[in-house]
């Protein structure tokens, strides 16, 4: 406020009269006198808004010191510890569960302490004087404390102060809520990204959720984030030791109750009896599902399976508010001046991380599987959100795009900047999305299956009289020939799940999620079938011609012990329209192409140079199908390497 003295001077022993203008002070008038009453911590200086409220002003009172806590710490965890003396700095220690991890940490609370001794000595000295000029000095020279603010402030006080404690631990780990927005250098800027983070190593922990099947996962102590894909609250471990960077060890367990309750439901499996030589052609033949039945009832070892799925190492983090699982294996020797290459596989559906328990020792430990010491990997296989171990979203729109920002965080957060990538199927896709994202940080993207979905297929007509005019080999037309049959005619006669999953996956994911014969059934067709279209024709499909009954049951189990065929069937119906979109959109990463030949379709060399135009690495396999790392992993892992050493020539 400005005001004027209104007569000639000033009389002896009495004080100006001052009337006040009706124009409005600036705003630098108001701060001013808003900042003074905070430092001489005077309530009637706040601003009204604060007075309505009850509260205290947007400043800070500097007489009254107010703690700085680093690190989040839930509200009503908290202990005070013991009031240190008077001489001793001021400041408090507050113990508690922190989101931090599961131990009990001592947080030291620094208080802002910069002007409030000073503050209180010169109120001491000359105290204050209010409108009626009366000294309110008082004795312990500091404000009385504000009165306590109505619930509903108190309510979202606390909710605000906790949001601004999750975004701040989401900066620090370079997590973020969907759309990933948050100010972390590595999503802002492809080209960089966090500190690596230190490496794993710890106890095994528990999981808190129980149930069989599962593992241990301990995930920070507060509610999910906004926009994050899971409304489940975070769990909070009793005893379960953290490991850096927010990872947890998680270990496959089993129980008799499910083991019972699986043969239960097998033993009252009602079959319908085939038709007379229809073999595979109308979908899995139930006499040979009663052998497969029997097999799993009173063979199948899930206890033998569990130790061997345990053999690698199985961590989870949290990552936009989902549990994450993932395999990492690291060499067990090294050569001496050699570091591993990361390598991340994703798998896809219906398999699972299990698809990559055969390549991953030769391409870890290749020197005792008769491969060269010259390349060496470090393989990480994570499960795709709701499959497996890895939490499904309770919110629509996890596709592809969305995974393959979650994988990249889970690389950067396990502290590999730059890293090789490798899919099929589903993981394919993700792979490729990953390269587009953030091709500064993938050195390589190799593939078993290409996604090209554009106008090349209808040149198919002209190519057959002069196939070198558009740039397709011999094995080009040998694997394409004939083109009705190889082109439309099988695409469409294996892709009828695919218009079930991408319109109503729960329909048929309640049946499946309910019977074990059904769930195996559906899910091992399509091991027959996409591993040579052959196979239908055999009474058997062929499946142990490939595969062994127990890695086939035990991919079925980890789809039956989590109950995830439902979540898993979902991710069509995400990603509906994706692949059309995606497929505008060129790699500029350089790119090798694994051509196996009873791949659901073949895609010739100059088709995938369209899209991936570094494309260093083209092989065509002399055998294998759809589940190449499954069914062929020592040829699959030969190309692998074939390509990392031709973009590691010296």
């Amino acid at each position: 406020m400005q005001g004027r003295v209104r007569g000639g001077g000033e009389r002896p022993g009495r004080r100006p009269r001052v009337s006040v203008r009706s124009t409005p002070p600036p705003r630098q008038a108001i701060r001013r006198l808003r900042l003074e009453g905070a430092r001489r911590g005077d309530s009637r200086l706040r601003s009204a808004g604060a007075r309505r409220r009850g509260g205290a002003s947007r400043l800070p009172t500097l007489g009254r010191p107010r703690a700085k806590v680093r690190g989040s710490v839930p509200a009503g965890a908290l202990s005070p510890a013991p009031a240190a003396p008077e001489s001793a700095p001021q400041t408090r220690v507050l113990t508690g569960r922190t989101a931090n991890g599961p131990h009990f940490r001592a947080h030291r609370v620094e208080v802002c302490q910069r002007v409030a001794p000073r503050v209180g000595e010169v109120q001491g000295r000359r105290g204050l004087r209010g409108r009626s000029g009366k000294d309110t000095r008082r004795a312990s020279h500091t404000p009385p404390p504000p009165p306590p603010p109505p619930p509903e402030t108190a309510r979202r006080g606390a909710a605000l102060g906790r949001a601004s404690a999750r975004a701040g631990a989401r900066r620090r780990a370079g997590d973020a809520p969907f759309p990933g927005r948050s100010g972390n250098p590595a999503e802002s800027s492809p080209g960089r990204g966090p500190r690596p983070r230190p490496p794993l190593g710890a106890e095994p922990g528990r999981d808190q959720r129980g149930g069989a099947g599962s593992g241990g996962a301990t995930v920070p102590a507060s509610a999910p984030e906004p926009g994050a894909w899971s409304r489940r609250p975070n769990h909070v471990a009793g005893n379960s030791p953290r490991l850096s960077a927010g990872l947890c060890r998680l270990l496959v367990e089993t129980s008799d109750e499910e083991i019972k309750d699986l043969h239960r439901r097998i033993d009252g499996t009602r079959l319908t009896p085939p038709l007379e030589d229809s073999r595979f052609h109308y979908g899995f033949n139930s006499n040979y599902l009663k052998k497969i039945l029997s097999y799993w009832r009173n063979e199948f070892d899930w206890r033998k399976q569990v130790e061997m799925l345990n053999r690698y190492p199985h961590f989870k983090t949290r990552i936009e508010g989902l549990d994450i699982h993932f395999v990492h294996v690291k060499p067990p020797q090294l050569p001496p001046g050699r570091t591993p290459k990361p390598l991340l596989m994703v798998h896809g559906w219906p398999g699972s991380f299990y698809e990559f328990y055969k390549i991953i020792p030769l391409l870890t430990d290749p020197a005792n599987h008769g491969l060269s010491e010259e390349h060496v990997f470090e393989v990480i296989c994570p499960s795709i959100p709701g499959y497996a171990f890895s939490e499904a979203a309770s919110k629509k729109g996890l596709n592809s795009v969305a995974t393959a920002r979650i994988f990249y965080k889970l690389m950067l957060r396990l502290g590999f900047r730059e890293f090789y990538i490798q899919g099929g199927d589903w993981g394919a896709l993700i792979c490729t999305h990953m390269a587009q994202m953030v091709p500064s940080h993938v050195k390589g993207l190799h593939l078993n299956m290409a996604f090209i979905l554009n106008g090349r297929i209808l040149t198919l007509f002209l190519v057959r009289h002069c196939p070198r005019l558009f740039g397709f080999t011999q094995r080009d037309m040998e694997l394409m020939l004939p083109f009705k049959e190889k082109i439309f005619y099988k695409p469409l006669r294996e892709s009828g799940y695919m218009h079930i999953q991408s319109t109503k996956p729960d329909t048929v994911g309640c049946a499946l999620n309910d019977s074990p014969a059904g769930l195996a059934a559906y899910i091992l067709e399509k091991f027959s079938t996409w591993t040579d279209s052959e196979f239908q024709e055999l009474e058997d499909g062929g499946l142990e011609r490939k595969f062994s009954l127990d890695d086939l049951l035990t991919n079925v189990m980890l789809y039956w012990t989590t109950g995830t065929i439902t979540s898993s069937q979902r991710f069509y119906k995400e990603n509906r329209g994706q692949l059309f979109k995606q497929d505008r959109v060129k790699v500029s990463v350089p790119t090798g192409l694994a051509a196996f030949p009873c791949e659901l379709m073949h895609i010739p060399e100059r088709w995938v140079k369209g899209k991936y135009p570094r494309l260093v690495s083209y092989s065509y396999m002399p055998r294998g199908g759809h589940f190449a790392a499954l069914e062929e992993p020592e040829l699959l892992a030969r190309d692998i390497r074939k390509f990392v050493g031709l973009l590691e020539l010296p």
